[in-house]
């Protein structure tokens, strides 16, 4: 592999992940005025970057699928979704083991972030807490274990003004081509489809 090829993605910074509760709930959400809010109990542009310093005072979104969506749960049931944008070394690397092993340390942290976010998401949802049924939880650890995306990193390289173009899907490795959120165009669905088309289209038209 050339050497500056490889430079250049050591030097590329990775976008967040996220810290997830997934809240299976007996509450009639349809009384609710909205199926998606973010909660912000902070004014200063500095603290969005993309960490959770401090799971007392973060912020984060709620989204409510099932709101449009009711046949994703149980008659009388709903999917509440909490997500605070997060990196896999915040809060001392999630208390997991210096091996990567997810011990008691990381357990522990998990559920308390996650009880946080679930008394703060009480201000707009109030009695939240009564009426979960199901609570699944997952760090950017868990990310990243079953994705097998570099730290959990929800949309692959980020686009800075620095490095505001993703790497193409041509590789200096003679017939090793690269498709999905980490090369052009960029990340989410349609930018993972689209580099595939990109691909596609490289090799029907043969210039590659």
């Amino acid at each position: 592999m050339p050497k500056g090829f490889m430079e250049r993605l050591e030097r590329r910074k990775i976008t967040t992940s996220g810290f997830l509760v997934y809240l299976g709930v007996d509450l009639d959400v349809t009384k609710l005025d909205f199926d998606r809010v973010t909660v912000c109990p902070f004014l200063e542009m500095g603290s969005l970057d993309g960490h959770l310093h401090d799971p007392e005072n973060c912020y984060f979104w709620i989204e409510i699928p099932t709101r449009h969506y009711p046949t994703l749960a149980p008659k009388g049931k709903h999917i509440i979704v909490l997500a605070a944008p997060a990196y896999h070394d915040d809060l001392a690397n999630w208390g997991l083991e210096a091996n990567g092993h997810r011990g008691t340390s990381y357990q522990a942290t998990k559920e308390k972030v996650a009880d946080s976010l679930i008394r703060q998401a009480e201000k707009v949802i109030p009695s939240l807490s009564q009426h979960i049924l199901v609570k699944e939880v997952a760090t950017p650890a868990t990310i990243a274990r079953y994705t097998l995306n570099r730290g959990g990193a929800g949309m692959g390289w980020d686009q800075t003004p620095e490095e505001a173009i993703k790497p193409g899907q041509v590789t200096p490795v003679r017939q090793l081509y690269l498709v999905g959120q980490w090369t052009y165009p960029q990340g989410s669905v349609p930018g993972v489809v689209g580099s595939g088309w990109i691909l596609a289209n490289l090799i029907k038209e043969d210039r590659i």
